[in-house]
C-alpha cells in the first residue's frame, strides 16, 4: 500500500533533517519501507543496513506529525534500547525547526503535542500495559523469551494500532521465523546484503564472509533460515534458566562458596570475569558479571584501575573458593601472577579442542538440568544463542559464534562452572598469599566432573 504520509516521511528525512550534521539519503529498501503503510510489516533483513535507525527515523517523522502518539520501540537488551532512542535524539537535534520536549530520558521522549517514543529491553514485565499508536520489535528472533513479549504487546495496538517486525533470521524456532512463513497479514519484506548500495559495506561482508561457515553466511547476510541443529544453546534450554530478579551482588556475607571465571582479552575481545554461588542445594546462581575493556593488565598502584586490581577486588569482596581461567597464550602471565597472589586455588586452561569441548558440554549440561541460572544479560544470552557447533571434515570440533560475534562471556560463564563442578568433589586446598586456609565444599559431589582435567 503506498502511502502520502510514507512520501511525506522521505521528504522530511532527506530535505528537513540531518544526522550527525550530514544530510540524509535514504538507501531504496529504506524507502520502500517508509511507503508501507500496512497495519503489520515484517523485515527479514541481513545485519548492519541500518533498520535500527530507520525505525527510530519513522517514529520521529510520526510523532512530530500526530498528535497525542504514542510509538513504542522494544529491542533485544537495555544497551539496544538505548542506542535506538541515541539516534531519535540525534534525529531530532538534526530537524530544521524547534522542538519542544516534555520529557528527555534514557527511556522515553515526550514532546509538547502530547506524542512520545518508548524505547525499552525485551521484558514482558516493562512493555505490558501500553497503549501505541505503533510497535516495534527489533530484531525480535534473537528474543529469548518472545511468545511471552508479543503477548504482552499484542494488547498495546488492540485499540487500531500497527506492528512491524524486523530481524535478522535466528533459527526457526521462533515467533519471527512463524511470522515469515505462515502469517499472510504481513507485508513482507525481504533485504539480503546485496540490496545495500554501500561499497564500503560490501568490502566487509566480503570480507566476513572467508571466515565464515556458509551456512552461517546465508543466515546473517542472506536473510535464509537455517537449522537450529548447530546451537549449542538453543532458547528452549536457556529460559528456565534466567532469573530476570538477578542482579549484579559487589559482595556477599552468604557462607556458601563462590567461584570465578575468566576470559582473559586478546587482541579484540574484552576480559569478562563471572562470579557464581553454590547453593546448599547444588544450585549454581551467577552472582557477578564485568567485562573490562580498554583496561590496561597491571598499574604500579593498586588504586589505578587495572585488571589485576579487579580480579584482586572481587576475589576480596566475594571470598572466591576457587578461579578457573583461561591462560591461553597471553593468559599464561595472568595465571602466573594470580597463582602468586591466590595459590593453588588458581588453575588455568590452555584452550584446545578438547578443552573446549568439556567446557561447553558441561556448561550444557547444567543448562539441561536447570542446575544453573543466570541474570537477564543482553550480552551473555546474545552470546550463548550465537554459539555453534560445527564439525570439521576429520571430525574435530569447532565452537563458532554466528558473524564473528565474541565469546568472552560464554567462556567465562563456562570456566566458573567448571570451577564450581570441581570444587564439588571433596578438596580442601592450602591458600597462599593473600587467601585464607580454607575447605570447599566438604560433602562430596554426586558425580565426578567431566571437567576435571
Amino acid at each position: 500500500m503506498i502511502s502520502s504520509r510514507g512520501q511525506a516521511a522521505i521528504y522530511f528525512l532527506e530535505n528537513l533533517c540531518k544526522f550527525e550534521g550530514e544530510p540524509i539519503k535514504l538507501y531504496d529498501y529504506q524507502k520502500d519501507f517508509l511507503l508501507d503503510e500496512s497495519t503489520y510489516r515484517i523485515i527479514n533483513k541481513a545485519r548492519q543496513l541500518g533498520f535500527s535507525w530507520i525505525i527510530a527515523a519513522e517514529s520521529v517523522f510520526e510523532v512530530l506529525t500526530i498528535p497525542n502518539h504514542t510509538i513504542l520501540i522494544v529491542s533485544t537488551g537495555e544497551s539496544s534500547a538505548k542506542r535506538v532512542l541515541a539516534y531519535c535524539y540525534k534525529l531530532f537535534r538534526g530537524v530544521k525547526f524547534a522542538i519542544n520536549f516534555s520529557k528527555e530520558t534514557q527511556e522515553e521522549i515526550g514532546l509538547e503535542n502530547g506524542s512520545r517514543i518508548i524505547s525499552l529491553p525485551n521484558n514482558p514485565n516493562t512493555v505490558r500495559g501500553f497503549n501505541a499508536g505503533r510497535v516495534y520489535i527489533d530484531e525480535s528472533a534473537h528474543f529469548l523469551k518472545d511468545r511471552d513479549i508479543f503477548q504482552a504487546i499484542q494488547p498495546s495496538i488492540s485499540r487500531g494500532g500497527k506492528m512491524t517486525l524486523s530481524s535478522t533470521p535466528k533459527g526457526r524456532a521462533n515467533i519471527f521465523h512463524e511470522k515469515w512463513t505462515d502469517d499472510d497479514e504481513y507485508s513482507h519484506h525481504e533485504v539480503p546484503y546485496t540490496a545495500c548500495p554501500d561499497a564500503r559495506y560490501q568490502r566487509q561482508v566480503k570480507k566476513m564472509r572467508k571466515t565464515m561457515y556458509e551456512m552461517d553466511f546465508k543466515q546473517e547476510y542472506c536473510c535464509k533460515f537455517m537449522s537450529d541443529e548447530m546451537a549449542m544453546f538453543p532458547r528452549a534450554i536457556l529460559v528456565p534458566c534466567v532469573d530476570e530478579t538477578l542482579i549484579n551482588a559487589y559482595t556477599s556475607e552468604s557462607k556458601n562458596a563462590f567461584y570465578m571465571g575468566i576470559d582473559f582479552a586478546k587482541k579484540v575481545d574484552s576480559t569478562v570475569i563471572t562470579i557464581l554461588e553454590r547453593l546448599e542445594s547444588k544450585l549454581m546462581v551467577v552472582r557477578h558479571i564485568k567485562e573490562l575493556t580498554k583496561m590496561p593488565y597491571e598499574t604500579e598502584t593498586a588504586q589505578e584501575p587495572s585488571q589485576l586490581n579487579e580480579i584482586t577486588k572481587l576475589f576480596r569482596q566475594f571470598h572466591i573458593g576457587r578461579i578457573k581461567m583461561d591462560s591461553t597464550g597471553v593468559g599464561v602471565k595472568l595465571e602466573e601472577d594470580l597463582t602468586r597472589k591466590f595459590g593453588s586455588i588458581v588453575e588455568g586452561v590452555r584452550f584446545g579442542v578438547v578443552e573446549k569441548e568439556t567446557l561447553i558440554t558441561n556448561l550444557r549440561i547444567a543448562f539441561e538440568k536447570k542446575g544453573l541460572r543466570i541474570p537477564d544479560n543482553e550480552s551473555l544470552i546474545s552470546q550463548l544463542m550465537s554459539l555453534e557447533k560445527h564439525t570439521t571434515p576429520s571430525g574435530l570440533s569447532r565452537f563458532k559464534h554466528v558473524s564473528g560475534k565474541h565469546d568472552d562471556y560464554v567462556w567465562s560463564l563456562a570456566l566458573a562452572v567448571a570451577a564450581a563442578e570441581l570444587a564439588a568433589i571433596d578438596i580442601a586446598c592450602e591458600l597462599v598469599g593473600e587467601a585464607e586456609h580454607v575447605e570447599i565444599n566438604k560433602v562430596a559431589f554426586e558425580r565426578p566432573s567431566i571437567i576435571a582435567f
